[in-house]
């Protein structure tokens, strides 16, 4: 009976774990395909990097943004600069690989 009941126990949690798998691949997928990332996707060296890229294109000056470490969304985090920043200039926020 005890022995029943281990692998009853066991097969439980297995299930539990596969279900759970799924559950993210599933949702995995389904965001990579609802959830774009709001500038381009580009190729360095064989790796993908997201760039935003706004504001006067024919500026004088094009400003770059780059994250430092612990920067989790260089996206998110520089947006109240390069807002206000669009204006006068062409601003380009790049995430390095890994982030976008």
């Amino acid at each position: 009976m005890r022995v029943k009941r281990r692998y009853m126990v066991a097969l439980m949690i297995l299930l539990l774990i596969a279900s759970g798998f799924t559950y993210q691949v599933v949702g995995v997928r389904k965001d990579m395909k609802e959830m774009l990332p709001p500038g381009q996707m580009i190729e360095v060296n064989g790796h993908q990097m997201h760039i935003y890229a706004s504001g006067k294109k024919e500026g004088e000056y094009t400003t770059v943004l780059t994250s430092g470490s612990g920067t989790t969304s260089p996206f998110a985090d520089f947006y109240p600069l390069y807002s206000n920043l669009n204006a006068n200039r062409h601003v380009v926020v790049y995430e390095r690989p890994g982030y976008g």
